[in-house]
C-alpha cells in the first residue's frame, strides 16, 4: 500500500506544480506582469480562447492526470486503498474539492500558507473565482466535513476577506490520513512527551575570569 500511495502522491505533487505553472503563465500573458497581486482585473476571465493558451503545458497536465488514473486502477486491481481517494469517495467530493485538498496537502511541505483567493484562482483559470467561493465557505462540504480549516486569527475577518485574505490548511488528521500515516496520534503524543531542551544553555567558561585582561 505504501508504495502505491507514494507513487500517487508523487504524481499529485507534479499535477499541482503544473497547475500552478499554468496559472502563473496565464496571469503573466494576460496582464504582462508576474502574479503578485491576487485581485484580478476586470475582464480577466474572458481572455481564454476556445483553444488552450499553453498547448504543451496542457499536454503535460493530461499525461499526469492519466498517470494518476493508472495508479488508481492499479490500486483497485490489487485491492489497495489510496487514502485521498477514500476520503473523496466517502464525502462525494468534486474534482475541484479534490484539487483543493491536493494543493493543501502538497503545500504543507512548504513554508508558506495558501490564501483562499489563490486556491480559487488556480482551480478557476478561465472563470471568475467568485463563482466557486462556496467551496471555501462555511456552507461548503470541505469545511462542514472538517477536512480543511482557516489558519490564523479570524476575529476581525468579514465575509468578504474571509476567503480572499485568510489562509487555509488541512486538518491534522486529514493530512496524516492522506500521507498514509495510521498512528499519527501516537507520534504526536511521543513528541509532546519528549523533554524540551532549555533555550538557556550554561556552559563552563573555557577561560577563567582570572585570565581576562580588563
Amino acid at each position: 500500500m505504501e508504495r502505491i500511495n507514494n507513487q500517487y502522491l508523487e504524481a499529485l505533487s507534479r499535477y499541482c506544480h503544473l497547475l500552478v505553472t499554468r496559472y502563473l503563465k496565464f496571469w503573466s500573458k494576460s496582464f504582462g506582469y508576474p502574479v503578485q497581486i491576487e485581485m484580478p482585473r476586470r475582464g480577466a476571465f474572458n481572455l481564454l480562447e476556445s483553444e488552450p493558451l499553453f498547448p504543451e503545458l496542457e499536454i503535460q497536465i493530461k499525461k499526469v492526470e492519466q498517470k494518476i488514473a493508472e495508479i488508481k486502477e492499479k490500486a483497485k486491481e490489487k485491492g489497495i486503498i489510496i487514502p485521498l481517494e477514500k476520503i473523496c469517495a466517502e464525502y462525494q467530493l468534486t474534482k475541484d474539492e479534490w484539487t483543493i485538498l491536493s494543493f493543501l496537502f502538497i503545500n504543507r511541505f512548504g513554508d508558506k500558507l495558501i490564501k483562499g483567493l489563490t486556491l480559487l484562482q488556480v482551480i478557476s483559470l478561465n472563470e471568475n473565482p467568485l463563482n466557486k467561493i462556496e467551496l471555501l465557505s462555511q456552507r461548503g462540504k470541505l469545511r462542514q466535513a472538517g477536512l480543511i480549516k482557516l489558519v490564523g486569527d479570524h476575529r476581525f475577518a468579514n465575509e468578504r476577506n474571509m476567503f480572499f485574505e485568510e489562509s487555509f490548511s488541512l486538518n491534522e488528521e486529514i493530512f496524516y490520513q492522506i500521507a498514509g500515516v495510521e498512528n499519527w496520534r501516537e507520534l504526536e503524543d511521543l513528541e509532546k512527551e519528549r523533554p524540551k531542551e532549555s533555550l538557556l544553555i550554561i556552559r563552563e567558561p573555557e577561560i577563567s575570569f582570572n585570565h581576562l585582561v580588563l
